[in-house]
C-alpha cells in the first residue's frame, strides 16, 4: 500500500535495504542489497555478482522477483526523445520516474535531459582499510552540485499525469540507481 495523498517532509528516510516503492507492473523496486546491515553491497555496479537479467531484477533467496535498477522492459519503448512515463510509485506515495526529464522542471517545454545522480565515490579508504572503490553503498557521497536532482534523487517539478507540480523521484543510470 502507498498512501493516495503523499506528503512531502523536511527530513529524509533512510530506507536501508526494504523495498523503496513498486513498479507499474507490481514488481518491487529496491535500492540495496536486502542481505546487508551495516554495509550494503552496491548490487548495480556488480550485476553479474547478483546475477541480474535484462530488466536490472532478480529473484532474492525468497524467489520474490525485484529491481535494483531501471526497469528496463516498462521502459523498452522510451527513447529519451519525450519526458520518462510513470515507473511506479514510492512506499511513501510519490510518483517514480525513470532517467529521462524536463531539463526546468517546472517547465514542460523546456529540452529532455537524461537526469543524473549527484553523489560521488568517497576518496580514501573504508574503516577497514580496503579502498572504496564503489561497490558498497557507504563509498558515495551526496554532492549537490551539477544536478538538479536532490539528495534522495528527486525534485519537485511539472511530471506526465501531474500538471501541477509534485515531487517526483528518478530512477538513475548511475548511484544510488533507486533512489
Amino acid at each position: 500500500r502507498v498512501p493516495r495523498s503523499p506528503v512531502l517532509h523536511t527530513s529524509i528516510t533512510q530506507m536501508g535495504a526494504h523495498f523503496f516503492g513498486v513498479a507499474i507492473n507490481g514488481v518491487p523496486l529496491q535500492a540495496d542489497d536486502q542481505e546487508c546491515d551495516e554495509s550494503c553491497h552496491e548490487v548495480m555496479m556488480d550485476p553479474s555478482g547478483f546475477d541480474l537479467d535484462e530488466h536490472n531484477a532478480h529473484t532474492d533467496a525468497t524467489g520474490r522477483y525485484h529491481y535494483h535498477g531501471i526497469p528496463q522492459g516498462i521502459m523498452k519503448d522510451h527513447s529519451g526523445q519525450k519526458h520518462s512515463i510513470l515507473v511506479g510509485h514510492a512506499a511513501d506515495g510519490f510518483p517514480i520516474f525513470a532517467q529521462y526529464g524536463y531539463k526546468d522542471a517546472v517547465n514542460p517545454g523546456s529540452s529532455i535531459v537524461e537526469l543524473s545522480a549527484s553523489y560521488r565515490i568517497q576518496e580514501g579508504t573504508r574503516p577497514d582499510g580496503n579502498p572504496r572503490d564503489g561497490l558498497l553503498t557507504e563509498d558515495y557521497e551526496y554532492t549537490p552540485e551539477g544536478s538538479s536532482l536532490d539528495e534522495c534523487n528527486g525534485r519537485s517539478g511539472v511530471v506526465p499525469g501531474y500538471p501541477s507540480c509534485t515531487y517526483a523521484y528518478v530512477i538513475t543510470n548511475d548511484y544510488p540507481f533507486i533512489p
